[in-house]
């Protein structure tokens, strides 16, 4: 079952007031995938999302803020340690590659693709709040990281 992060939040709970980029995020994927959604049993440590397909397993981490500002430093380093521990942890249940996925608004820089590249991270890049469309986002989701697009439901 979906794992919100804030409490009282969950799918078919439309949270009070206009909700921030990072939950509305969180939540369109959940609800478009959700045939692929993993449990929390993945056991992750602070994935927004992961998602399931085959023995393939997407570990979602969606950071936003101030598209202006640089993905904060700690980026990496961070998807990393996620990464290391869902794989630590699920490696014996049937699970062959963990694919870590970034979601950012963040300006990322040549160098920063390029690191996030060579780590085997994934970048789905948001544009800006305004122009966020669940659709489209999703869309350009499931081709980034492997995921059936005919499941989509809006």
């Amino acid at each position: 079952m979906f794992r919100a992060q804030n409490p009282g939040v969950s799918i078919g709970v439309k949270a009070k007031g206009p909700a921030g980029l990072h939950e509305r995020i969180r939540l369109d994927l959940a609800r478009n995938f959700r045939a692929n959604l993993a449990s929390e049993e993945s056991g992750d440590p602070g994935a927004d999302l992961t998602f399931r397909e085959g023995n393939r397993l997407a570990v979602v981490e969606v950071k936003t803020g101030d598209p202006g500002l640089p993905l904060p430093s700690s980026t990496l380093a961070q998807m990393d340690l996620l990464t290391a521990h869902v794989r630590a942890k699920l490696a014996p249940a049937g699970v062959g590659e963990i694919m870590p996925v970034l979601v950012t608004n963040y300006f990322v820089s040549d160098a920063d693709r390029d690191e996030l590249e060579q780590a085997g991270i994934k970048l789905v890049h948001v544009e800006s709040p305004a122009s966020y469309d669940p659709k489209t986002f999703s869309q350009k989701f499931a081709q980034i990281v492997g995921l059936p697009e005919n499941l989509i439901k809006l």
